[in-house]
């Protein structure tokens, strides 16, 4: 018997009408009368290069940020009423969800609750029209729509904002089965927008992480112990490097819990990072699969490592990077390196690596309007800096890079600077962690191309695609 699946269908999966009656079609193929069928839709994505065109959220972002509101305003709720109006549904099924909306942008009063709820109408306006085609088109099952107050999503208390609000991890999984129960979801299909949820201990709408609509399936996964989750978008999968810089990959067969983690982390698009700790805390697997064509197979993520290709499951890379040499720091003064960490965080700026020198220590950063201030308050406590500009963060990926079976084999840090000192390209950064699945090394930003293609070789991806 069949304990759970969990669809989440990404806004490019579904963009149009025929696409809506498509991914209602798959997840009703799936369901069990004696299980759990869980149905997560993103807001309507991006249906061509226009601005009109763009995501359904990326409007309702302008007009909470008062970007030609007006104008933007108009262009959503365009494109829900399209919705509307290709699916035959009564043209009142919005109003209420309209005229909410409508009524606080006519009052001007733009405060953090109605932010969240402007940010969060594509999602409860795709969730709502899902459920009455549900209704409407298989009056044979049993459909439920909760709604953001419904759907067990709770947001970090302590954020000042309504608006991508961190997930409260604990209480979601427990407020997540406590709905289950109170909605007698067993048997039914349960209709959940992703993204949106209400703020601990409160009635206050608010929309969760940017890409936490991913998020609120594996949830929903964790919580239900449920067979699975399915990530569908309009690609193949999960690519092993960047599809810009080698074309023609097949996606990875599968990926391990902390490596998924470790890729979506450092810029992979196809799942949040966020999303993987409930599904890894309770073994769930997560399948990314392609909406547009459902005979792939797509990209499995579950605790399995792998050894091939010397560990290394995949190669990111993150332009943009800044190095910092934070110079005179006696490398015998107690507390030194924890002040010099702390002035980052005082300028909202985030260390993503750093490496010790001789009394000097140097930080990888992703530079803001803030630099220049930190720098300056450096100077003035007495510590010379350095600076490289345009630097690139490359980042072998692989839980499997620990366990090389054979000592005489090389090792995939081993591999990794072999190739770099081939090619000639300058080293300036490298950090290496025991029993991480991350090796990143920082190269000027120019040099990106050349790394990846010929450490994409060195590695043997070239062989079999994976």
């Amino acid at each position: 018997m069949t304990r759970g699946i969990i669809e989440k269908w990404g806004g490019t999966s579904l963009a149009t009408a025929q696409q809506d009656l498509l991914a209602l079609e798959h997840t009703l193929t799936t369901h069990q009368p004696d299980s759990y069928t869980i149905f997560v839709p993103s807001g309507p994505g991006k249906t061509n290069n226009t601005k009109e065109g763009r995501k359904a959220t990326d409007h309702a972002y302008d007009i909470v940020n008062n970007i030609n509101r007006d104008t933007e305003w108009h262009i959503l709720t365009q494109i829900l009423q399209k919705k509307i109006n290709d699916h035959n549904l009564p043209k009142e099924t919005l109003d209420s969800l309209l005229t909410e909306i409508s009524t606080i942008l006519q009052s001007a009063n733009i405060d953090q609750q109605a932010q969240a709820k402007i940010i969060g109408v594509p999602e409860r306006a795709q969730a709502k029209i899902i459920y009455e085609l549900g209704i409407r088109n298989y009056p044979q099952y049993s459909f439920a729509l909760l709604d953001y107050n419904q759907n067990g999503m709770i947001g970090d208390s302590s954020c000042s904002s309504n608006r991508d609000v961190p997930i409260d991890h604990h209480n979601t999984l427990k407020t997540i089965a406590q709905q289950i129960k109170t909605h007698n979801l067993k048997g039914k299909i349960a209709i959940v927008p992703g993204f949106i949820g209400t703020k601990s201990g409160t009635d206050q709408m608010v929309t969760l992480e940017r890409g936490t609509s991913d998020g609120t399936a594996t949830y929903y996964g964790a919580a239900l112990y449920a067979d699975e989750v399915r990530i569908f978008s309009d690609q193949n999968g999960i690519l092993p490097v960047d599809p810009d810089i080698i074309d023609n990959l097949t996606p990875l067969k599968e990926l391990t819990y902390r490596e998924a983690e470790a890729f979506a982390g450092l810029g992979a698009k196809i799942i949040n990072d966020v999303a993987i700790r409930p599904a890894k805390e309770r073994g769930i697997l997560v399948r990314i699969l392609n909406s547009l064509d459902l005979t792939q197979q797509g990209t499995n993520i579950r605790a399995n490592p792998s050894t091939d290709h010397y560990g290394v499951k995949a190669i990111a890379n993150v332009p943009g990077y800044q190095l910092i040499t934070v110079h005179d720091m006696r490398m015998n003064q107690k507390g030194i390196a924890a002040k010099v960490s702390s002035l980052f965080a005082d300028y909202d700026l985030s260390i993503d690596a750093e490496s010790d020198g001789d009394s000097c220590r140097t930080y990888a950063i992703i530079p803001n309007d803030n630099t220049s201030k930190l720098i300056n308050q450096l100077a003035s406590l007495e510590h010379r800096t350095t600076i490289i500009n345009r630097m690139a963060r490359i980042a072998l990926i692989g839980e499997g890079m620990e366990y090389i079976p054979h000592s005489n084999a090389k090792t995939a840090d081993q591999i990794l600077l072999e190739t770099l000192k081939t090619q000639g390209i300058p080293l300036e950064m490298y950090t290496h962690t025991k029993n991480s699945v991350i090796r990143s090394f920082f190269i000027p930003q120019e040099h990106t191309h050349q790394a990846i293609t010929h450490l994409y070789r060195a590695f043997e991806f070239h062989r079999n695609g994976k």
